[in-house]
């Protein structure tokens, strides 16, 4: 083999060499980011399970306080209040009736239905044997009964079925809205179901605000918060002069189920 030959052979050698090495590399390069996009998936998938972790546990630790606060209602309070309830009578029948005594005795009657039906609503076992819906015409007669207030309730469409949780987390979220409401307005107060998806909103004739210039408060925080633990955005809007209005809506992925 004369020596141009040899060039030949030797710049294919070497070409071919360069081409294995760079078709190596290349592998290596692919195989780097596929592992590097399945370890991404795997910090990601990680990560959506310790926020579920974090998400199932605050709901649980709701459902044990909501739990613990109505018995302490029920057992304590209300027992508390049964043996005045005795005592007022007993006085009755040995000092005879009066004004007082009557007024005291309707007082401490009336109170003692609303301990017990405070105590019935904070206990989510209820929730299982009531709507969402019966819960919160519950709370606008006693509303209207008790405060004066002007609340409407209505129900449009047939309403999915909620989980229990999901339940008891809106029920405080709605009394948080009136709440805020109460604060802010005359009275009049608006609450509308419906769905499919379920959405609930909460209007009322107040002052409003500017959200440009307002910041939002730690009430509207937690209200976003609690409406997150079970897949529910949380919308406020108001303007000077034209009330407020919540709106909360049940998302495609969440942990309400429909019935």
């Amino acid at each position: 083999m004369d020596d141009p030959d040899r060039l030949v052979f030797a710049i294919i050698v070497v070409t071919i060499i360069i081409l294995v090495i760079l078709g190596a590399m290349a592998m290596l390069m692919v195989v780097n980011a596929n592992r590097r996009v399945l370890y991404k998936a795997r910090l990601v998938e990680e990560e959506q399970r310790m926020e579920r972790e974090v998400m199932r546990a605050e709901r649980e630790a709701v459902h044990q306080t909501l739990q613990s606060v109505g018995s302490e209602l029920h057992e304590n309070i209300g027992q508390l209040m049964t043996v005045a309830l005795m005592g007022v009578r007993h006085e009755a029948e040995l000092k005879g009736r009066s004004p007082v005594l009557d007024g005291t005795e309707e007082a401490l009657v009336r109170s003692i239905a609303e301990v017990r039906a405070l105590s019935k609503n904070l206990n989510s076992e209820l929730w299982k044997k009531r709507t969402l819906a019966e819960a919160i015409e519950t709370e606008v007669q006693r509303l209207k009964r008790v405060l004066r207030v002007r609340a409407r309730l209505d129900v449009v469409g047939e309403l999915p079925t909620l989980e229990p949780d999901t339940s008891v987390i809106l029920y405080r979220v709605f009394q948080e809205a009136v709440t805020n409401a109460m604060k802010h307005s005359t009275g009049d107060i608006r609450i509308t179901l419906q769905g499919d998806p379920f959405v609930m909103t909460v209007s009322d004739d107040g002052i409003g605000f500017d959200p440009a210039t307002v910041k939002e408060s730690n009430g509207m925080a937690n209200i976003r918060r609690r409406c997150g633990l079970i897949g529910f955005t949380a919308e406020c809007t108001s303007a000077p002069g034209k009330g407020c209005t919540w709106r909360f809506a049940q998302e495609r992925m969440s942990t309400a189920k429909q019935g």
